[in-house]
Formats: C-alpha cells, structure tokens, sequence
C-alpha cells in the first residue's frame, strides 16, 4: 500500500521551510500593522480598516520640519488629529504612535561625546509624538529607537563583531563634567616606567628605563601599585578600561605636572625673577604650572565607562520625557483607551541598547530615576512612584531588530547554530517580559544581516516561537502585551494577510480552536466550502442576458 502524502497549498507557509508549524493563537483582533508611513495617517487609517485590523500603529519618519514626503507629528493639525481619534473610535480600534526613527539618541550621544543639546533635540522629536499620541491615538504605546552609542559586539558572550574582535576591542570613557570622549583599544600598546621594589629603574645611559604594555598588563600593574590605590580611592568602583586610562595616562601626566610645578614654585621662591633662569621660570610659570596640576586632578576623577556616564544621561532624558508623557495623559485621558505609557525599542546589535541585558538596564535606570522625580517633585510615596515608574515606561522588542544579532552569533556546536541563536533570542527576551519590561512587540523578519522588514516567515527569525512565548510572559507577568507587524517598502498591502497565513490565523473569526480551523490555506481560492477557484460566474459579476455571445460573455466554463 502506497501511502501519499498530504497535500500541501503553496500559501500554507507553516507546513514546512525554517519555522516549521507550531500552534500559536494569535488572530486578526491581535495582530496588528503599522499605517504606511509614506502615506497620510487618514488615508492610511482608512486602509487598514478596509482590510480588517483592530489594531494600529502610526510611525512618522521625518525629524525637525515635516514636508510632503516625509511627515511629522507636527504635520498633522487639531482637526486632523481630531479625526484620526474619532475614526478609530468609531472602527473600534486601538492606534499607538511610533516617534521618528531618525530623532536620534536620547542620552545626547554624538561623535564628539555626550552633548546636553544634542540630547533635547532628541527629546524635543519625542515629545511631539507623545503630545501627538495624546490628542490623535486611543492611548497605549509611544515607540522611540534607543541606540544611545557604539560598543563592542564582543563584550557579550558568544558574540563577535569580527574574527579577533575580543583581543581589539575599543573602549570608550567619557568625561561626565563635559561628555568628551577618550578611547582605549585592548591592544594598544602602553609605555611606561619601569619600577622595581617601588623605585623607578634606569639603563645603562642613565635613563629612565621605559617598558611596553599591553592593557591587562597595566590594569595587573594598577592593582599591584599602592601609590595609585591611594591616590584613586574609588578605584574598586571604576571598570577596566577606567583604572586603566587612569594609571597609563592620567597618572603619568599628573606626575610630570606635580613635579613641574613644585620645581617651577621652588625655583621662584628662590630666585624671584626669570632673570638668570635657563628656563625662563619666574612666579607667572609656577602659578600657571600650579595652576595646571589642580586642573588636572580635578579632570582624572571624572572620567568613567561610556556605560555608567551613557546610562545616567539616558535615564535622566528618559525619566524627563516620562513626566512629559503622565501629563499628557492627564490631559487627554478622557478620551484615551489606554493609559499612554514610553516604550524604548532596542534597535541594532552595534548600539548599546540592543542586547537584551542593557536593555534590561536601560529599564530599570529609567523607571528608578523617573521614580525618584515623581517622589521628589509630585510627593508621592515611594511604593506609588515605583509603580507609576512601571506603568510609564515599559519596553518594545522589535524580532527582527534581534534577528540581527544571528550574524555575530559564536555556537557552541557550529552545526546547530541557528537553534542556539533562536533559544538564546527566545529565552532571554520572555525572561524580561515574564517581569513586565515588554509592553510591545513588533514582528518584521529578515536573514539576520539588516532590517529589511520582510513578511514574517519569509526570513529566519524564529516568528512564532517568539510571540508564544511573549504571549505566555504576558500572562505570567499581567501585563498586556501589543502585537503590531511592521511592514517593508515592498509589501504595505500583503504583509498583514500574509502574516496571518504564517501563523495559519482564521482570517474570518476573531477566535480559533486547536486544531485550526479555518486557517488561510483551507480558505485561499476556495468557493462556497470548494478548495478550487469557481469555474463559471454568478450574482452581481454575471453579464445579463442581452450581453450574452459573440462577441460578449459565451456562458462557457471559465475552465
């Protein structure tokens, strides 16, 4: 007996290829879309309804002054915001605000350092989305990209940015006074005095003897030095990369600066003038070379990790922006569904933010800091504060934004790397929602190299998985969890539907049973309960009987 095996419809995309078929219940009431962003939010409202979503998201590209082309927030008038808000309310749907993409990092991070202004310009594009979500959507989500700035992909496990990435990394310090920069490479090579038993040693030259070092040499060096421990008494809280700029370069400079000017103030004081003076010393060159060593000792304490000066200045931006949201709220929650609350997206691997870690981190400052002002400034009890913190500022977790982090993906077993990259991916960000830091999902797909924004199921981003197990976090933790499916430049029109076929929704209910019924494939191309297209016409599209024959409609079969 020959057993055939079942047929399979070419659009039923979960019977087979990457994501292989796994129950998700997810249907149209759920799963929402973006509005085309190069379209007018009305008209692109008025589409989405016409397909049948219940859920949307408005996303603005344009940063600054909008034009035609390219929209902001502010593009959009009272009336028009007016509209947006009653037709969705009419529709019985939900709207959330995605800010522009292109608004920049929100801790005011810059090529040239950390910049206060830099930072409320970023703040200023936030917040028109925020007081656009207010007054135009039904409340819920305000998405904002954090990729506050670049770090090393290698600083976390069992990813690389490039072959040898661990032994090149560049570290970045900043000075938390001004935001300027300093950067520090693993291997770079440091050169400094050679020492034996406390005393610098000299070569046969009568020099003092110089020996190259590499950067785990000289921190081992820095721990071993007493003078240094104290001299930094805070050295136990600083990173690697601190003590380090702090004993190779810093200290250095503050020794030749001490000894410049003890020598400059000795001379002065014994001679009194620049008179006889090789140098040229009098009282003006030991006050300025005094004057140089305070400077200095003042600027070797501030500078830290890029990490602990970023993360400070992100929560402070954030929890400020958070204030602006709750008064926002305030005002227009008479007409809102949903409370409206920020939601950081991690954005791409290369930015710090993106690895679920420091997105976790990244949370929490912010819910701490903005906790902190509500005590402080509103006078609300602690315990209040913490919650209002929670309930403001909960996170967005874009799939195929962490799709992206498969290419620096180092398996354990090479042959089964993509397994472990989507347990790695599945595990670490349902851990996060399991404790209320994901309030949004965007699901977008692509090959792990960049955002395309292609159908979800048509890359390799491990779709479902993904959303079962947010959708399980979310019950876990009580916290609702939005779905909204981003669409591509190629496919505003097909992704939604297809995105169901993925998930083999019923497209004609707004609940499902398991085993699925009515999935996509048992409904496309059928007729009337047939799994075939009709092969003759009737009702409306029939030609009447005077149109009938040559040269008209034959009443042949269409097959």
């Amino acid at each position: 007996m020959i057993k055939m095996a079942d047929y399979t419809h070419s659009m039923d995309r979960a019977h087979g290829g990457q994501d292989s078929y796994t129950p998700v219940d997810i249907t149209p009431r759920e799963l929402g879309a973006n509005v085309n962003p190069f379209v007018q939010p009305r008209e692109g409202l008025k589409a989405r309804i016409f397909e049948g979503l219940s859920k949307i998201e408005f996303e603005f590209m344009g940063a600054g002054k909008g034009n035609s082309q390219s929209f902001t927030p502010e593009t959009f008038g009272a009336l028009e915001r007016k509209e947006l808000r009653e037709l969705a309310h009419l529709n019985e749907m939900e709207t959330t605000t995605h800010a522009s993409p292109n608004a920049g990092a929100i801790s005011g991070f810059t090529q040239n350092g950390f910049n206060d202004q830099a930072s409320e310009r970023s703040i200023k594009e936030l917040k028109k989305a925020i007081d656009f979500a207010g007054e135009a959507s039904t409340g819920g989500a305000v998405v904002f990209h954090i990729g506050e700035w670049i770090r090393p992909i290698s600083t976390h496990t069992s990813f690389e940015g490039f072959e040898g990435e661990k032994n090149k990394e560049l570290y970045t310090l900043a000075d938390e006074e001004t935001g300027q920069l300093i950067n520090i490479s693993r291997d770079q090579k440091f050169y400094l005095a050679k020492e034996k038993d406390g005393k610098v040693e000299h070569d046969d030259k009568g020099l003092v003897a110089v020996e190259e070092l590499r950067f785990d040499d000289v921190y081992k060096k820095a721990l071993a030095d007493e003078e240094f421990k104290k001299n930094n008494p805070d050295y136990k809280s600083l990173s690697q990369q601190a003590i380090v700029l702090r004993f190779a370069h810093f200290d250095p400079e503050l020794k030749t600066a001490r000894g410049r000017a003890v020598r400059y103030a000795k001379w002065a004081e014994k001679n009194g003038s620049a008179q006889g003076s090789p140098f040229e010393i009098g009282e003006e060159e030991a006050i300025g070379a005094a004057q140089q060593y305070e400077k200095l000792k003042t600027q070797v304490g501030r500078w830290r990790s890029v990490e602990e000066i970023g993360l400070k200045k992100t929560a402070q931006a954030m929890s400020k922006t958070a204030m602006h949201t709750r008064a926002v709220y305030q005002k227009n929650k008479s007409h809102l569904k949903k409370q409206l609350y920020l939601a950081p997206e991690a954005f791409m691997p290369e930015q710090y933010g993106s690895h679920p870690d420091e997105f976790e981190k990244i949370i929490n400052k912010s819910r701490e800091e903005f906790a902190r002002r509500l005590h402080d400034d509103k006078g609300l009890s602690t315990e209040q504060a913490s919650k209002e913190a929670a309930q403001y500022i909960k996170g967005t977790i874009d799939i195929g934004h962490m799709n992206q982090w498969r290419q620096y993906y180092k398996a354990k077993e090479p042959q089964k790397s993509d397994q472990e990259f989507d347990k790695w991916l599945v595990g670490k960000f349902s851990k996060l929602a399991e404790k209320g830091f994901v309030g949004h999902v965007h699901l977008s797909d692509n090959f792990g190299y960049d955002d395309e924004h292609i159908t979800p199921g048509e890359g390799n981003a491990p779709i479902k998985a993904f959303v079962k197990a947010m959708k399980e976090a979310s019950k876990k933790s009580g916290t609702d969890i939005d779905f909204i499916m981003e669409t591509g430049p190629f496919n505003p029109t097909t992704a939604w539907s297809d995105t169901l076929a993925h998930f083999d929704s019923p497209v004609f209910g707004v609940s499902r049973k398991m085993p699925p019924v009515d999935g996509f494939g048992q409904i496309h191309d059928s007729y009337f309960g047939k799994t075939k297209s009709a092969n003759y016409i009737v009702g409306d599209y029939a030609p009447s009987e005077r149109f009938r024959g040559a040269p008209f409609y034959s009443g042949l079969p269409l097959e």
